[in-house]
């Protein structure tokens, strides 16, 4: 995929792709990608709906907030010099941002993530940007080892790709996971599915379930 510049807000398109592309973001880009996925989360919320549905309305909407609330602090934090961000791209729009923190990697020997959000419409697309974390670390020398502290209510999809959780604290080590695997000399998480492009069904690995 070329490495075009995110500046524009323009309506998400539906097709589908083969090899997720993640990459780091420009300075320039940090801002228009965060906010079009701020605006996105936002626009995603609920109305009012009748009273049978107000529970599971509610939970939504603070989920959806809380992501808003992540990608407004990449907007605004993302370029400091301590931070390098990411996005993987879905028809040339950012929809899952994640934040890393280079003083962590001396200090705790492991990739730290630092703040990671993504758009309620993208499958896998946390999966897929602690899949290349996971192999960022690796590349690091961490042995895809990665760290972070997750907000409220997160802990149990870091448990589903392979996380151990001590209160707010989460921390990965894929070769003690049997959730992962090292294929091609890169990490994969066995429960993500890909597409291929020249089909129209979904492929998936070891017919595990998709993940949402």
């Amino acid at each position: 995929m070329p490495n075009t510049h995110f500046t524009d807000s323009t309506t998400l398109s539906l097709d589908w792709i083969n090899d997720p592309p993640v990459r780091e973001l420009e300075a320039r880009e940090i801002e228009p990608s965060c906010t079009w996925l701020l605006n996105q989360l936002q626009d995603w919320k609920q109305p009012e709906v009748p009273p049978e549905y107000e529970e599971s309305a509610t939970r939504w909407n603070r989920r959806l907030e809380d992501g808003a609330d992540r990608a407004d602090v990449m907007a605004v934090y993302g370029n400091f010099d301590a931070w390098i961000v990411y996005a993987y791209f879905f028809s040339g729009k950012p929809v899952a941002i994640m934040a890393i923190d280079k003083d962590e990697f001396t200090k705790c020997s492991v990739v730290y993530i630092s703040d990671i959000t993504c758009h309620p419409g993208a499958r896998n697309g946390g999966d897929i940007l602690i899949e290349y974390a996971t192999n960022l670390s690796q590349e690091m020398g961490y042995s895809g080892k990665l760290k972070l502290s997750a907000v409220p209510g997160s802990c149990d999809f870091y448990r589903s790709v392979g996380f151990n959780i001590n209160g707010s604290i989460c921390e990965l080590d894929p070769a003690n996971s049997d959730l992962w695997e090292m294929r091609d000399q890169k990490w994969k998480l066995k429960a993500v599915w890909q597409v291929r492009s020249n089909e129209s069904a979904l492929v998936s690995y070891e017919g595990l379930r998709f993940r949402n």
